[in-house]
């Protein structure tokens, strides 16, 4: 009988942790709460915590039930294997005088590396060192770097089984970034949202994960984020 497992050595490879980390009673204004308390003990004396939450708190896969409603597609309903592959960073490097991010900036970032199926890392390159690479309140107009809508064509026509926004923003404004998401979800295409810092990531390819908690219906919800690459 052959016990073989599928097994990962460790010493060629490193699992980076990029899922923000969530702090109870921190929220941005209210609008994005997550609070614990301690709830009257289990039968068998342990206590437990009770979360005040929603599905947009901390790293978040968000998907077409999101954006469409509940005729949309539910993101239970997605395979496991639509969050886990190899991704490509696509670095964003703009001047720092410039916002707009244009398809050439995209193609330059990737090279010759995306395949179709692959996961896309937009990692905006302001923010190397700095550790509150997903912080809400810094995601402002005016303040991150932004997709034009050729860009946004660019990242579609790649057809990727998912999108890692890290700090970068889908239109100039709400309109624009709206009109990108409408997009990304009528292709079927999973956002991955508030990352940890991508600058973590040494390697312009790796293995990248970030399964959803399982809860039926929902449109979107937390994930933990891991990469696997070669040291």
């Amino acid at each position: 009988m052959n016990d073989e497992v599928f097994a990962i050595d460790f010493g060629k490879y490193r699992v980076v942790d990029l899922s923000y980390e969530v702090v109870p009673g921190k929220d941005r204004s209210g609008e994005r709460p997550f609070l614990t308390e301690i709830s009257p003990t289990l039968p068998d004396g342990k206590d437990k915590e009770v979360v005040f939450t929603h599905t947009h708190v901390g790293t978040h896969i968000e998907t077409a039930r999101h954006f469409f409603g509940p005729e949309a597609k539910p993101l239970s309903d997605f395979p496991l294997d639509g969050f886990m592959g190899r991704a490509v960073v696509l670095p964003i490097r703009l001047p720092d005088d410039e916002l707009k991010i244009e398809a050439s900036h995209l193609e330059r970032g990737a090279g010759d590396r995306v395949r179709t199926g692959d996961i896309l890392i937009l990692r905006n390159e302001r923010l190397r060192g700095n550790k509150e690479t997903s912080v809400f309140e810094l995601h402002k107009e005016g303040e991150f770097p932004y997709l034009t809508p050729p860009a946004g064509e660019w990242l579609v026509s790649k057809r990727p089984k998912m999108i890692v926004f890290g700090a970068v923003l889908m239109g100039k404004d709400i309109e624009s970034g709206l009109a990108l998401e409408a997009t990304l979800h009528e292709n079927e295409i999973p956002i991955l949202e508030y990352p940890g810092d991508l600058h973590q990531i040494t390697k312009p390819v790796v293995f990248l994960m970030a399964l959803p908690f399982r809860a039926k219906g929902l449109g979107s919800c937390w994930a933990r984020a891991i990469c696997i690459e070669q040291r």
